[in-house]
């Protein structure tokens, strides 16, 4: 499960609805992706096969547990808020909704759970004290320096993703360039893929020219589902920095269509892990908000 943790602890991809932050217009590429990003009728009723065995909100990829923590609950929710949008409330059920706010007020939880809940609940349109969640927003936002660097990035960036969701006025920290080993280059591209959560979006566009330079054979290659989780962040971030060829466009269409899916929840992108067919959220979600029209 080592690729599934990587994403779940750095891929906090969604990027991915339509943010401004601090005065500022967000990006208008990402902001036409974004609205242009669909999911198919019935992945509601998909999504709901993912359910755990006592009806809990879970990640498909989270491996089977006796018990379900109320951190798997509060980032299962958010993720899939993100995924489905304005059908997110189609599925959750009371029962959910209740545990999403019990979590969301416990101050024994730490401040990135009660956020994923926060924010989750903010998207399915239900009552929940905005004040609060935007305090605490506000709070962990500001945990962080004026700069961020290598040491802190992963954690700023689950930690921006989720607090500019509940609050779209706090301020982004800027980030320092760093040196790139082949260790990290997924982060890079994990970067790349989400400029917006940075207050100096301009100058990380321009950042980490290996990776840059890497990005189109990663996606504009015949291998490059060979590895569909680094194709599918590779995309988002290849789209995020340039704008496709009608030709580019149409080859991303066909090389979608080559992707695993799911047996039960064929909306959902599968990932073969040591021989065993995992469904992912993550991808799934990298995979529909790209705004790649398949029709």
């Amino acid at each position: 499960m080592k690729k599934i943790r990587f994403l779940v602890a750095v891929i906090s991809v969604s990027l991915l609805c339509g943010l401004g932050y601090q005065m500022y217009t967000i990006n208008k590429n990402y902001q036409d992706r974004i609205e242009n990003s669909y999911t198919p009728a019935g992945i509601v009723d998909e999504s709901r096969n993912f359910f755990s065995v006592d009806g809990s909100l879970v990640l498909p990829e989270q491996p089977v547990a006796a018990t379900i923590q109320p951190g798997d609950t509060a980032l299962a929710a958010y993720r899939y808020s993100k995924l489905l949008q304005d059908k997110f409330p189609d599925l959750l059920t009371h029962d959910q909704l209740d545990a999403l706010t019990d979590i969301a007020n416990d101050n024994q939880q730490p401040n990135l759970v009660r956020l994923y809940a926060y924010a989750a609940l903010k998207r399915a349109g239900a009552g929940y004290d905005q004040q609060a969640s935007s305090d605490l927003a506000s709070e962990a936002m500001g945990s962080f320096p004026a700069t961020i660097n290598q040491d802190n990035v992963s954690n700023y960036m689950d930690i921006a993703e989720v607090a500019l969701d509940i609050n779209p006025d706090l301020t982004r920290k800027s980030l320092k360039e760093f040196t790139v080993g082949e260790s990290q280059e997924r982060l890079t591209v994990a970067i790349l893929a989400q400029t917006y959560l940075f207050a100096n979006e301009a100058d990380v566009k321009i950042m980490f020219a290996d990776t840059r330079g890497k990005l189109e054979a990663w996606v504009f290659n015949k291998d490059a589902l060979d590895t569909p989780d680094r194709y599918l962040l590779s995309s988002l971030a290849y789209l995020n920095l340039n704008n496709l060829s009608s030709e580019q466009r149409q080859y991303l269409r066909d090389q979608d269509q080559t992707l695993a899916r799911c047996e039960k929840s064929p909306s959902y992108i599968a990932v073969d892990v040591q021989g065993q067919q995992i469904c992912s959220l993550l991808l799934t979600e990298i995979y529909y908000q790209r705004g790649i029209d398949h029709d």
